[in-house]
């Protein structure tokens, strides 16, 4: 009988352990691929909601994307929110900081933050000298499917840690989703 070395029980062990990535359980996910600071943005979904109430009542109507990167055990650790999207005008928008505007101006609103799960760990606002974009390239009435490129930068405004960087910034951004119509997570 053949004995198995350390290094061949290491390797087995590192092989073993190879997981795919996880994601809370919904239907609705969609893809997105990014380089985000210059590297691969990995282990992300987008939800496409159509917004049907709100507390402000200045979005219903429009869809709003929300970008996550998940932990390897699903808990969220960053959000990317672009909303404020009319389902009737396909096309490019320019990006507006999501804390000082409202839905309805003709641009879209976008918004970053990194988080411990539902723990907000650094906040980010919008960087307007950047060359920032959504650009919708096709949406589906019958079936409900938005597709989409983006760019958009942001700068640190407040952390908890200090680990976070200055500035994050979303290049060669795609996505493709189902839009729930539902309003909500369901």
């Amino acid at each position: 009988m053949k004995k198995i070395g350390p290094s061949m029980l290491l390797l087995m062990a590192l092989l073993g352990c190879d997981k795919a990535p996880i994601k809370p359980e919904w239907t609705g996910w969609g893809d997105v691929n990014a380089t985000r600071n210059g590297s691969k943005w990995t282990n992300t979904a987008v939800a496409a909601l159509f917004v049907k109430t709100q507390l402000n009542g200045k979005c219903n109507g429009y869809i709003d994307l929300q970008f996550y990167k998940f932990s390897d055990s699903g808990d969220i650790r960053e959000s990317l929110h672009i909303s404020g999207i009319s389902p009737q005008s396909p096309g490019r928008y320019g990006l507006v900081d999501e804390a000082t505007s409202a839905c309805g101006s003709g641009s879209a609103l976008a918004g970053y933050q990194t988080n411990d799960d539902d723990v907000r760990i650094s906040v980010y606002s919008f960087d307007q000298s950047q060359p920032n974009h959504l650009e919708i390239t096709a949406y589906d009435s019958t079936t409900h499917r938005i597709e989409g490129t983006f760019r958009v930068t942001f700068n640190k405004q407040a952390a908890y840690t200090n680990n976070d960087p200055a500035t994050v910034s979303f290049t060669g951004g795609k996505f493709s989703a189902p839009v729930n119509d539902k309003g909500r997570f369901e």
